[in-house]
């Protein structure tokens, strides 16, 4: 379901929820990998399945996710209208706007950030951003620390919230899952 206005509040502290935490992976008891889809963004997530691992893949017009990805041999993609992000294991943050362009915030390890309209590429690292515009620029600086989206799984949230998960079968058929929580 198109999104008109993925990032409505340049604000990325201001009052946004959670949508989902996916990837449920689980290795020795434990989750090794945990996408979070913050409210109003939108994704596809696709995956292949390989002898061992499955590699995933992630198409994101517009909003913002938190990626905490374990070290792993297969391929962990997330693709915007403006550039590709690549990683085998790091934590970081992605906001994604289709008029402005990319920022990936580099929490822990390296991700690397390629610019799909001029092709050139940056590593970001722990404590840097990178920027990826539409209109070809890309760069890193240090992160400034009030740009960090809060983390809303830090906080309680009081009251009723909903998920819908809209899937679409090989037929083209498409189902919604409505999922209350408190």
């Amino acid at each position: 379901m198109p999104n008109p206005n993925p990032n409505p509040n340049p604000n990325p502290n201001a009052g946004d929820g959670w949508l989902f935490n996916f990837l449920p992976e689980r290795r020795e008891g434990a989750f090794k990998s945990t996408l979070k889809i913050r409210e109003n963004s939108e994704a596809v997530i696709t995956g292949r399945r390989t002898v061992k691992d499955i590699s995933k893949k992630i198409n994101m017009d517009g909003g913002t996710i938190r990626a905490s990805i374990t070290k792993q041999n297969v391929d962990f993609v997330i693709q915007t209208p403006t550039s590709v992000a690549s990683v085998k294991g790091t934590d970081f943050w992605m906001l994604v706007d289709e008029l402005l362009g990319d920022q990936v915030i580099g929490l822990e390890g390296q991700v690397s950030l390629v610019n799909t309209e001029t092709g050139q590429e940056v590593m970001v690292s722990t404590g840097m951003t990178g920027n990826s515009t539409p209109d070809g620029q890309i760069g890193v600086s240090e992160t400034d620390a009030s740009s960090i989206p809060q983390d809303p799984s830090d906080d309680s949230q009081e009251g009723p919230s909903q998920v819908r998960i809209y899937l679409e079968g090989p037929n083209g058929e498409q189902k919604v899952i409505i999922i209350d929580y408190q």
